[in-house]
């Protein structure tokens, strides 16, 4: 849902540049989460990892209570440069 919305918020000049960044950052970001979940598997055990995923969890709900749903991409505030 997202890359279909990033195109149609940037300007067809820049829709390749949102896309690459979008997706650079979707795989550096399960790369880095395999590692960083590989070493707190190590150093806490399951049981800490659990725990650490679950704090992480929270935050990011948190973070996301004041989101409402916009009617359409032109009123979200996103502008692509």
């Amino acid at each position: 849902m997202l890359p279909s919305w990033l195109s149609k918020a940037c300007p067809a000049g820049q829709k390749g540049t949102a896309m690459g960044i979008y997706s650079t950052s979707q795989f550096l970001g399960a790369f880095a989460g395999g590692i960083l979940g590989g070493w707190s598997l190590q150093q806490f055990g399951i049981d800490g990892l659990f725990l650490l995923l679950a704090v992480i969890l929270a935050v990011l709900v948190s973070g996301c209570a004041g989101i409402t749903d916009s009617q359409s991409t032109a009123n979200s505030g996103f502008k692509c440069r």
